[in-house]
């Protein structure tokens, strides 16, 4: 059987060092992504429940959690009048609907340990609504209060 001429290119443009490297590389690839899959499958919903204060504010929330779900209910609510539906969580992120003066707005919580974790809206709407502008693009950082396990 004849080789083709691609292929003898292809098999002469191989360097066993570079391929090595390559393989190297894909595998601590690998592994980063495992690792980093176990990290967001360590977080269980008792790491999530307790008291959460937004960083730099009076504003503080009760999370309640139950399996892959959760509750959230004002502890120091700095005069707003907001509702949330049912949160849900997947590993270290959780998404939940908030209501606020004709806003509705799908927030996405990232825990970066058990007792911090950045908040950012995913969506908002009327996005012609002045919270909305005002929360486009912003994130907060709320801290998990000691104890409030």
């Amino acid at each position: 059987m004849q080789q083709r001429p691609f292929f003898d290119k292809c098999l002469s443009a191989v360097n066993p060092r570079r391929t090595w490297l390559a393989i190297g590389t894909l595998g601590c690839l690998w592994l980063l992504s495992a690792l980093a899959q176990a990290a967001d499958d360590s977080y269980s919903g008792d790491v999530w429940h307790g008291q959460w204060l937004a960083e730099g504010t009076l504003f503080s929330l009760e999370l309640q959690a139950s399996g892959d779900r959760f509750q959230l209910l004002p502890r120091t609510p700095a005069g707003l009048q907001w509702q949330a539906s049912e949160g849900r969580i997947n590993g270290n992120s959780a998404t939940v609907d908030v209501h606020y003066q004709g806003v509705s707005a799908t927030v996405l919580v990232q825990l970066q340990s058990p007792l911090s974790a950045i908040v950012r809206p995913m969506s908002c709407q009327p996005d012609y609504h002045v919270i909305c502008t005002l929360v486009s693009n912003q994130q907060a950082r709320f801290i998990k209060l000691e104890g409030s396990d």
